[in-house]
């Protein structure tokens, strides 16, 4: 990894073990602090598992809890969680609403078995969002 041009990316998306693996660090606080010391000009995405996930970028950290349900496979949820959060910011929602939404799709996710047959449609998604 010493060869590549880490410094040039815009935005790190990584679970604990990835970000633990760039860090040398254990506890997320720990890893987080430390990429933005080391890529200060990035945005770092930590997902953390049925934790949740945190996101930082300079001064603004979010912290954005996990959605209870019960996992029958967990294929596939870091690729929903990713592309959800992807797919979010380009539609230009926010920051924090991106991450609810992501951490939504990949709850969905685990709860069904399989990779690609597991990623939720967007209204599903929806219909948990703007249920209340």
């Amino acid at each position: 990894m010493a060869d590549y041009p880490l410094e040039l990316v815009d935005t790190f998306m990584l679970n604990e073990i990835e970000g633990s693996y760039l860090s040398d660090k254990k506890e997320p606080q720990e890893i987080l602090d430390t990429l933005q010391n080391k890529y200060p000009n990035a945005e770092i995405i930590l997902t953390l598992g049925i934790e949740g996930s945190i996101y930082k970028k300079k001064d603004i950290q979010y912290f954005i809890p996990p959605r209870k349900v019960t996992a029958v496979d967990t294929t596939g949820a870091g690729d929903t969680f990713c592309g959800y959060y992807i797919a979010s910011i380009s539609n230009n929602i926010d920051i924090e609403s991106s991450l609810v939404r992501a951490t939504v799709a990949a709850s969905i996710a685990v709860t069904r078995a399989g990779a690609s047959t597991s990623v939720p449609y967007s209204s599903e998604v929806d219909s948990i969002l703007y249920s209340s």
